[in-house]
């Protein structure tokens, strides 16, 4: 009859009656502070890219100067180029240290406050957090693959 209740009680079953023991809630409350340290160091690291870009975008112009904009590529196209490549680069990374940080602090919120939709909103931030995470890997991968076909093409 116990599991029958507790089944019955669904979403609505505060934490401390929905299955998670003391041992899961300790764990969650662990992984909950490294996401969070990560999801921050995430962000400085995003932050840190896109200043890189901006340094891209600048550094390009004062290049096709230095260049005197003579070389097939001119330096301002280069630096365009990058800064845009760079900034490309800092947009997965920052969704990946957002959802990663929303599953921390939601995480938290609902172990310190039973809040049975709090937790099941930090999962859904940590499905999206993998989710992209698995979009990225399977993008890296059909850009090695076609990076290595590339090169076969163009050896023989």
């Amino acid at each position: 009859m116990e599991n029958n209740e507790i089944l019955d009680q669904g979403y609505n079953a505060p934490l401390n009656q929905s299955g998670l023991s003391s041992e899961d809630k300790g764990y969650l409350d662990t992984a909950s502070k490294w996401a969070k340290f990560l999801g921050i160091m995430g962000f400085i690291f995003t932050g840190l890219i896109v200043i890189a870009a901006l340094f891209m975008f600048t550094l390009g112009s004062s290049l096709g100067s230095a260049l005197g904009g003579n070389s097939p590529v001119s330096g301002g196209v280069l630096g365009f180029g990058m800064g845009f490549l760079y900034i490309l680069l800092a947009l997965p990374y920052f969704f990946i240290s957002l959802y990663m940080y929303r599953f921390a602090t939601k995480t938290q919120t609902a172990l310190y406050s039973d809040n049975d939709v709090a937790l099941t909103e930090a999962f859904k931030n940590l499905r999206n957090f993998f989710r992209l995470a698995g979009i990225l890997m399977v993008a890296i991968l059909v850009l090695y693959l076609v990076v290595v076909l590339f090169a076969l093409g163009t050896s023989m």
